[in-house]
């Protein structure tokens, strides 16, 4: 049963690996070998590290930052997270550069992980600013997860974000794209569609959903950039001689082949709006989870 499994989640990773999620990883420590352009790899990685360090010296409390195998972290929860004082690492995630909340400023949204309880996605998202002396913690906000995102400047000269976040539960993937304006006092978060992928959990109502591609281009020719995005949708029954996806995916069971659709947002300068054209590919993702929900919960 268990070989079933580590085959099942290799043949996933093969059948779906055309439909793979969007992925921004937070780097590993790796050795580069020297190799053509290694020391160049080498230099980049350390002014990474270099800079990574100097922004979490601003969300740890005083003497408290500490370095692992070349890895930065608040050695106890910062006095202003959920568990404030606890031993335990507070890092970052990944960095999202820009001019958010100040014009012209240097800015920086940091993904942090630790210090919260579950409930609050264990992290938050710190806004950085720098001034003369380095950089200042404006707010922190607890909770949240910025990830897979594309920057807007909107017409007050700031930036806002479009950003997909899932989370996982019992093997179903719930996601959804947000328009996040970073505020004064934290995120303004406005929820633009949702999705889910529920293969993990060995289903035999199949439901994937997922957005597998962004593209920026001038859709109406006003000259801003907008985005299509693309999902990714397979909705199957798994034979009942078969104990779920993973099961029938362990036993060679052929899948269909996903179908796409494109759902087009346009930027008016200051938000995101579906595009006329979109409402119909809208409608089809919305029913598909309504169907999936009303089901599951009967």
């Amino acid at each position: 049963m268990h070989s079933n499994y580590i085959k099942a989640v290799f043949a996933y990773i093969l059948i779906l690996s055309c439909l793979a999620h969007p992925v921004i990883s937070h780097a590993a420590e790796e050795t580069i070998s020297d190799q053509p352009g290694g020391t160049l790899k080498r230099i980049i990685s350390r002014i990474s590290t270099t800079r990574e360090s100097v922004m979490l010296g601003a969300a740890c409390d005083t003497g408290t930052i500490t370095f692992n195998r070349g890895e930065a972290a608040c050695s106890r929860c910062p006095s202003y997270t959920g568990q404030a004082g606890d031993a335990g690492a507070f890092t970052i995630e990944s960095i999202i550069t820009g001019t958010f909340l100040k014009p012209n400023a240097n800015e920086a949204l940091l993904n942090m992980s630790g210090c919260e309880s579950r409930a609050d996605a264990s992290g938050g998202i710190i806004l950085l600013r720098q001034g003369k002396g380095g950089w200042n913690r404006i707010w922190y906000q607890p909770g949240h997860r910025l990830t897979d995102c594309l920057n807007f400047r909107t017409t007050s000269n700031l930036v806002s974000l479009l950003c997909n976040r899932s989370d996982i539960a019992h093997g179903i993937e719930t996601g959804e794209l947000v328009w996040v304006i970073p505020g004064d006092e934290g995120l303004i978060v406005h929820p633009l569609i949702t999705w889910q992928d529920n293969i993990q959990s060995n289903p035999r109502d199949l439901l994937v959903i997922y957005p597998s591609r962004m593209l920026r281009s001038d859709f109406n020719q006003d000259g801003r950039a907008d985005v299509r995005v693309t999902f990714r949708l397979l909705e199957h029954r798994i034979p009942t001689k078969y104990g779920g996806a993973l099961d029938a995916i362990a036993q060679n069971y052929p899948l269909p082949e996903a179908q796409k659709l494109g759902v087009i947002y346009l930027f008016d300068g200051t938000n995101l709006v579906p595009h006329t054209t979109s409402e119909p590919a809208i409608k089809t993702i919305r029913a598909l989870l309504h169907k999936h929900t009303r089901e599951s919960g009967e």
